[in-house]
């Protein structure tokens, strides 16, 4: 925690709202275990926030990385913690938003165009935001985890063309733009996970055309 607050936390352009720090941890159910039940993490997330405030910061703005098909409510009530849904869990843990990892965590690939996709994404943005905790729009690039693998997974997001994402891109602006109480904030996967089909970066397929696509979502009219 000293770590990323010293070398990441307090470069200028991490991104901060109210000057808090925004930190996404991907897996509730993996931090509970591993630091050995949940009032356990609560301390450990208690103290981060208040060694951010010691660094000057208002603490951290944690991030729950929502998963509509991870059995977390099931684990909290085999650790006796039955009384608590997911909401009230990342909400008594200091969490103070939440979103997706991918698009894969929100609806099936089976058979799943982009366009269908992009349909399927709004829905579970307006659901999640329905929740109690703040909720900012994911946007994901694709979904291809063959690269990865040792057989094939024909379960797979097709026709990511960058036209296509930067319709989810545009559709992800007018969310946030009909939430004006929120930060400005939508998160996107991914720069880098080429083993998953999901990436920013130039390629030889569509050369700089994701990186075209934000541009002309974001900074085009």
């Amino acid at each position: 925690a000293v770590r990323l607050i010293e070398k990441y936390f307090k470069l200028p352009n991490y991104y901060k709202i109210d000057n808090k720090p925004v930190f996404m941890i991907y897996e509730l159910r993996n931090l509970i275990k591993g630091f050995g039940g949940f009032y356990e993490t609560k301390d450990a997330l208690s103290w981060f926030d208040e060694k951010a405030r010691e660094a000057g910061f208002n603490g951290i703005h944690l991030q729950h990385t929502r998963m509509e098909f991870d059995q977390i409510e099931q684990y909290l009530k085999d650790a006796g913690l039955s009384r608590l849904t997911e909401e009230q869990a990342v909400a008594e843990l200091g969490y103070s938003s939440m979103t997706h990892y991918q698009f894969v965590n929100m609806f099936s690939m089976k058979n799943r165009t982009y366009e269908e996709g992009i349909e399927l994404a709004k829905a579970g943005w307006d659901r999640a935001s329905k929740s109690g905790i703040t909720y900012y729009p994911h946007v994901s690039i694709g979904w291809n985890r063959n690269p990865r693998l040792q057989f094939h997974d024909p379960d797979n997001l097709f026709n990511n063309t960058p036209e296509n994402v930067e319709k989810a891109f545009r559709a992800a602006r007018d969310w946030v733009d009909q939430h004006p109480e929120q930060a400005p904030l939508i998160v996107v996967n991914s720069w880098n996970e080429w083993t998953e089909g999901s990436y920013f970066e130039p390629d030889t397929i569509n050369g700089y055309g994701y990186l075209a696509a934000a541009k002309h979502a974001f900074l085009e009219e």
